[in-house]
């Protein structure tokens, strides 16, 4: 992270236009406020800034997660204490990560409860963002809900076909039966992404003959 004076090198405003004092400036437009706040922490923007201690700003390049609450409206507050250890554990890993602290905290909340409702599910960083996988394996929830259904629902087969165990196969279907949208989100774009790949392959292919 990079210390600025409080505005992205290529635009995004400033926290505190929308904040005072770490609060909504109008509860009544809480709704406006949380859109705009989205902006800023949006991946397609060029970077966002928050408040630093010493009243300056602190400027940090947003990374792509695929968890829920990224669409999800920021309505609702939870105030609470932490020890420095967690506190400087969380501003360490932000900066590793070139993560807001803020987001990083959210990610982690919402990841810790994804886990303990749903066991033998962990989260993994992809390219494209944090996923949903099956723990022990490098195999994430998408791939195996697109061959339970490549298997008309049988989840003994489609275990068998992907060596795990029929009790992973159906951690994975409870995990898409709470979130189907993001687990069939995952799979158009896994879809979309061998179609470029298949052009561009064809592309070169072409390219190969007068």
């Amino acid at each position: 992270m990079v210390a600025s004076t409080g505005r992205c090198p290529g635009g995004g405003g400033r926290l505190d236009d929308v904040m005072d004092d770490g609060k909504p400036a109008d509860l009544a437009g809480l709704a406006a406020v949380s859109a705009r706040l989205w902006k800023l922490v949006d991946p397609s923007r060029q970077c966002a800034s928050r408040p630093t201690p010493d009243g300056g700003s602190r400027s940090f390049v947003p990374q792509r997660s695929t968890m829920g609450y990224m669409s999800e409206a920021l309505s609702a507050r939870l105030n609470t204490r932490i020890s420095w250890r967690v506190r400087n554990d969380l501003d360490a890993l932000a900066r590793q990560r070139q993560v807001d602290e803020s987001e990083l905290a959210r990610m982690l909340l919402d990841e810790g409860l994804r886990r303990e409702k749903h066991p033998g599910i962990v989260f993994r960083s992809t390219a494209t963002g944090r996923q949903a996988s099956i723990e022990g394996r490098r195999l994430y929830v998408w791939q195996v809900i697109q061959t339970v259904w490549a298997s008309d629902g049988n989840v003994d087969e489609a275990a068998s076909y992907l060596d795990l165990m029929p009790e992973q196969v159906r951690a994975a279907v409870r995990y898409c039966a709470e979130y189907r949208d993001e687990i069939e989100g995952q799979i158009t774009a896994s879809h979309q992404a061998a179609d470029a790949a298949r052009l561009e392959w064809q592309r070169q292919q072409d390219a190969l003959h007068p």
